[in-house]
C-alpha cells in the first residue's frame, strides 16, 4: 500500500493441524499435505484413496495398509523411516515395507519357504 512504509519479515504462524513432530507416518503425511496446501480430499486423490483414509492416517486411527506404502513414500519424497541400521532382519523388514510386500509374496519372489510358528 502507499501509504503504509512498514514491512512484515516474520514468518506466517503455522496452522493449529501442523504437526510439532513427526512420530507417525501420518504425521509425515499431514506435515507433506499441508506443506502442498493440499485439502485432505485432493491428497486422497493423489493416493487413490477416500479422503476418510487420509484423516485416519493423519489421526493415527488407522495405520496404512503396505499396498499403499510405495505410493505414499513417493508422495512424501523421502523415507521417513530408518532402513538402515538394525540386524539383518530388521532391515530387510524394513525395505519389504518400502516395496509394499508382505513377508509371504516377498519369499515367493526370493523364491524361499516361510516357516509358520
Amino acid at each position: 500500500m502507499p501509504f503504509c512504509h512498514i514491512q512484515l519479515t516474520d514468518r506466517k504462524p503455522l496452522p493449529p493441524a501442523y504437526p510439532r513432530q513427526l512420530n507417525t507416518l501420518g504425521d509425515h503425511l499431514r506435515k507433506r499435505r499441508l506443506d502442498l496446501g493440499l485439502l485432505q480430499r485432493e491428497a486422497a486423490d493423489k493416493l487413490g484413496v477416500d479422503a476418510t483414509t487420509i484423516c485416519n492416517w493423519e489421526t493415527n486411527r488407522t495405520s496404512p495398509q503396505l499396498r499403499f506404502i510405495p505410493e505414499i513414500l513417493t508422495f512424501l519424497g523421502y523415507i521417513p523411516y530408518d532402513t538402515q541400521s538394525g540386524t539383518l532382519g530388521k532391515r530387510i523388514g524394513a525395505c519389504r515395507r518400502l516395496l509394499g510386500l508382505s513377508q509371504k509374496e516377498l519369499a515367493r519372489r526370493l523364491g524361499v519357504a516361510i516357516r509358520v510358528r
